[in-house]
């Protein structure tokens, strides 16, 4: 289940789709963030008023979150986490569309409170499915190469779970997978891709190091 989870993200993120809802993402988690501070504690947890929604994007936003929030517990029920990402893809377009065509912090307090709860709506379903707070750069596509790029994938992987944790898995992070377990799903994630590779000495030398070990 770890390495379905984490190959899962992985691949999402490798998409446009989801390049851009992390980013959409960031943009709406940055401004709660900083709203929030103003507002106080607990300010956007109810659920927002369909009434105040005025703006056509603001009512193709809510049907979108409605719809993932049903889909998505759907899939991380049967444990379907490609299905729940594919879920989240749909939220794409709306959340562009939402940012260009609305003023979040409008001058009309109700409007901007609805519309911040809004927000907050989209950013408790996409957490719902992994933590996006904690994936790393452009896209946090997970790293398939040792660091010094080499031509042997993942060999660095057999180095302790604190290094590994240290040093690439922003997307382990955000499944929620500990260091540990971090360490057998991304090694199980890449077998059989580097049987065969040249690898470069720094490599080689660990790999034998861990080989020694474990006999």
């Amino acid at each position: 289940m770890i390495t379905t989870k984490v190959e899962a993200l992985s691949k999402f993120l490798d998409t446009d789709d989801g390049k851009n809802l992390l980013a959409g993402f960031r943009r709406a988690n940055n401004i709660l963030t900083i709203e929030g501070k103003k507002d106080g504690p607990g300010a956007y947890d109810q659920r927002h008023a369909p009434n105040l929604r005025i703006e056509h994007q603001e009512h193709m936003l809510a049907a979108a979150i409605a719809r993932a929030r049903e889909e998505t517990a759907e899939k991380l029920k049967s444990e379907d986490f490609a299905g729940a990402m594919h879920m989240l893809a749909k939220l794409r377009a709306p959340v562009d569309a939402f940012f260009e065509h609305v003023t979040v912090n409008a001058e009309n307090k109700d409007l901007r409170l609805n519309r911040l709860r809004l927000l907050n709506e989209l950013r408790t379903v996409m957490l719902g499915v992994a933590d996006f707070s904690k994936v790393a750069g452009d896209g946090g596509r997970l790293k398939t190469r040792c660091p010094r790029e080499c031509a042997a994938p993942g060999d660095d992987l057999r180095r302790s779970a604190a290094d590994l944790q240290h040093r690439q898995p922003t997307i382990v992070r955000a499944v929620g997978v500990e260091a540990e377990q971090a360490v057998g799903a991304l090694e199980a994630f890449r077998i059989g891709q580097h049987a065969s590779a040249k690898r470069c000495e720094p490599c080689t030398r660990d790999n034998a190091m861990a080989s020694e070990t474990a006999s």
